[in-house]
């Protein structure tokens, strides 16, 4: 399986990877602008580690989790530099996967996943 990392700790980008994990899926970095929900969602899966900056976890990553509020997933996205056959997938369920396009068009591939509900605390 890829080694997956996740951008933004929040309820989200926690339950997501803490549930992974519990199913075998190597989350093995955690990037959010709070420090503390970082080091909150990596001491609640084994191995994950807190990347203090987002191509950090870029770098350690093949699979990468955008869980970030909306308005912050397209400044995310531009600011990383991508590989090609990285898999970048977002969590809005107000935007289309087109935001990610900075990533494709460095070769990653790209798409979105629309929860039907909002996931509580």
């Amino acid at each position: 399986m890829m080694k997956t990392g996740f951008i933004g700790a929040g309820t989200t980008g926690t339950a997501l990877a803490v549930r992974l994990s519990q199913k075998g899926w190597p989350v093995v970095a955690v990037s959010s602008r709070s420090p503390s929900s970082a080091q909150r969602l990596a001491d609640l899966v084994p191995d994950c580690r807190v990347c203090h900056t987002v191509q950090e976890l870029v770098e350690a990553t093949e699979l990468v989790f955008i869980t970030t509020p909306d308005d912050v997933i397209t400044r995310v996205c531009r600011e990383v530099q991508w590989r090609e056959g990285q898999s970048v997938v977002h969590w809005s369920g107000a935007q289309s996967v087109d935001i990610l396009e900075p990533a494709r068009e460095l070769g990653a591939g790209v798409d979105s996943f629309h929860p039907l509900q909002a996931f509580a605390d």
